[in-house]
């Protein structure tokens, strides 16, 4: 499920998850950017709530990771409360597809651990195809991490062992496909068929 993503995208595009999982995506974050895979970072940005581990955090662990770009090299992706009081990730990846939008990006790689990948691409490319067709989105899991680890996942609601949190991502997928808030995802088929357009 891994793409081999052209150089050089626009950006990066992190998605955001609990302190228990945020090293994967800021590891391949950095690893991306240092091989000239990417041009910059985006993160999220305000959706800090004592379960995602926020903006601040993200930067201050880049730069621990060996990151050293100029600050404009990564870019807040803003919450917006007033549009999406709930945030979950479709409702953040509407607003980061509006702001490669808003920036003219036509090139984006989305970086999520592994477990929560294949929904987080899945929803992207659902928005992309709704708000900017344009785009083309590319997926990337992040470092590995400890499939029988016990974690917090989804908004702090979710708890267990990586392994089981994989099958409840899958299961989302399906739920998500049948009905989803403010839309519903696409069905796999039309998410290959993006695939194949896309190249």
């Amino acid at each position: 499920m891994s793409d081999r993503a052209p150089t050089t995208c626009d950006a990066a595009y992190l998605v955001a998850q609990t302190v228990d999982n945020m090293s994967s995506p800021l590891e391949k974050g950095v690893e991306l950017f240092h091989r000239d895979c990417v041009q910059r970072l985006a993160i999220q940005y305000g959706g800090d709530t004592g379960v995602y581990c926020g903006f601040e955090h993200c930067v201050e662990k880049l730069r621990t990771l060996g990151f050293l770009a100029p600050e404009e090299s990564i870019v807040p992706i803003p919450i917006n409360r007033a549009i999406f009081p709930k945030l979950n990730t479709l409702t953040e990846m509407i607003l980061t597809i509006r702001k490669a939008k808003e920036l003219g990006w036509k090139k984006l790689v989305i970086v999520a651990p592994a477990f929560h990948q294949l929904r987080s691409f899945i929803t992207a490319v659902t928005v992309a195809i709704r708000e900017y067709p344009e785009l083309s989105l590319y997926n990337c899991p992040g470092t590995p991490l400890p499939w029988h680890e016990h974690v917090v996942h989804s908004q702090g609601i979710v708890r267990g062992f990586r392994t089981n949190i994989f099958r409840g991502e899958i299961e989302r997928i399906a739920a998500y496909q049948a009905v989803g808030t403010p839309y519903p995802l696409l069905p796999n088929k039309a998410v290959l068929e993006y695939l194949e357009k896309r190249d």
